[in-house]
């Protein structure tokens, strides 16, 4: 296959440059290819083409050779030689002496020579460039093309980050804006998603008469699909019977036996469950009443002592027609109710034990160790869970969350001078 044509363009100094260049060039064609035809024309001619709007028709396909005379100034050169590389355009420059600033326009597919140069060497010096520039403009095609993808891809990107962005958005205005408050009781939350949306979901709420409402459930999964689940939890809760200048209070059996009905038949025909825990608190007698399904026990703190409560309900949305028990006892002085989503288990776990399996209840260590209130010092729920988050922040993984953390910590204080004095 004939190679593309060579563009020959040289001074008014150079005298015939076909006579001069081409014709012993021709003559020393590597045999492997057809030495191919050329275009010759003025420097000038061809300076003004490749700097005008459609430089292309000057210099597609093949190679040039170009010989330069002291007509050109140095400063024509540069822009010369600079558009060329611009173009991806492989080129000979031919110089009647090669001193050290020609040299230095060497480089980015254009070789620098003097006018006596060889004839076969430059012969194979523009055979190659020519045979490499069909690969190079096939190159460069495909880099257009795939530019123009990754600008979709960019833009789907973007789109895709400004919807989560609005999903994070609509599931913070679910969460509750304010915790509740009333003398002698104290709340807090810790709420950290994985990504932008949680897989978890939690509501306290004061119901009046001294009774607070605490709720927290984890969907199966990460991400969007869990984050819809947990809206849909939210919205099937019923804490409070309708009518009756607002109802009575629903108790927790009740409320999570209800729950699973709604999600059975919500999801019918869907993997999708979720675990939860909901429970009610009299902060008057600091009772409390509760029901799980399939969720971490709950925990009760006095001290560095965490005890279990256990619940034996069974995830959510899975069995239709399930009756949920509750699990009844009263808090201590200063002890701290903690519910909190199986997140801690993946946020403190060891790389390996010894025995080459991951740990899981380190994370109770963890939690034993805050400095929960107790009674007799100004220690409060809001700074143990502030201490919990930073220790999250310092253990290994952290800065990639495996999963989504959610706590809800509940107490019912005496009053600590120090606290009283504030």
């Amino acid at each position: 296959m004939p190679s593309k044509a060579v563009i020959l363009a040289a001074s008014p100094s150079a005298g015939d440059p076909l006579a001069r260049w081409w014709h012993p060039i021709k003559a020393s064609w590597p045999r492997y290819c057809i030495a191919p035809e050329t275009r010759a024309v003025s420097l000038a001619e061809f300076q003004f083409a490749v700097t005008g709007p459609t430089p292309e028709r000057m210099v597609e396909g093949g190679p040039v050779l170009i010989g330069v005379g002291p007509e050109l100034s140095p400063t024509s050169l540069y822009q010369l030689v600079d558009r060329l590389q611009q173009l991806v355009v492989p080129a000979v420059v031919l110089f009647p002496v090669v001193d050290q600033a020609a040299r230095g326009l060497q480089g980015g597919g254009v070789l620098v020579e003097s006018w006596d140069a060889d004839p076969a060497f430059l012969a194979a010096a523009l055979a190659t460039l020519g045979e490499r520039q069909s690969t190079v403009r096939g190159l460069l095609q495909d880099l257009a093309i795939a530019s123009r993808y990754s600008g979709g891809v960019s833009g789907e990107i973007d789109r895709i980050h400004e919807e989560l962005n609005l999903a994070a958005a609509v599931q913070q205005e679910m969460l509750p804006r304010r915790l509740p408050r009333a003398p002698g009781f104290e709340c807090g939350v810790l709420f950290r998603p994985a990504g932008y949306v949680s897989g978890d979901i939690y509501d306290v709420v004061d119901l009046g008469q001294g009774l607070v409402a605490f709720f927290i459930a984890d969907a199966v999964g990460h991400g969007v699909p869990a984050a819809l689940m947990t809206m849909v939890i939210s919205k099937s809760l019923r804490m409070t019977r309708p009518g009756d200048g607002g109802g009575g209070v629903v108790s927790p059996a009740e409320a999570m036996t209800r729950l699973n009905e709604e999600l059975c038949r919500g999801v019918a025909g869907s993997p999708r469950f979720s675990t939860a825990v909901y429970g009610l608190l009299d902060t008057r007698t600091r009772e409390v009443r509760l029901a799980g399904a399939g969720h971490p026990p709950p925990l009760r703190i006095r001290g560095a002592n965490l005890t279990r409560v256990e619940t034996d309900g069974p995830l959510l949305g899975v069995f239709p027609g399930e009756t949920y028990t509750e699990t009844s006892f009263t808090l201590g002085p200063d002890e701290t109710l903690l519910l909190y989503s199986d997140g801690f288990e993946t946020a403190f776990a060891p790389a390996v034990d010894s025995r080459g399996k991951r740990g899981t209840d380190s994370y109770l260590d963890e939690i034993a160790s805050l400095a929960w209130p107790d009674g007799k010092t100004a220690t409060t729920i809001a700074g143990a869970l502030r201490d919990l988050e930073s220790r999250i922040d310092r253990a290994a993984g952290s800065l990639h969350q495996a999963d989504d953390v959610t706590a809800v910590a509940l107490c019912c204080r005496e009053a600590v001078p120090s606290l009283v004095a504030a």
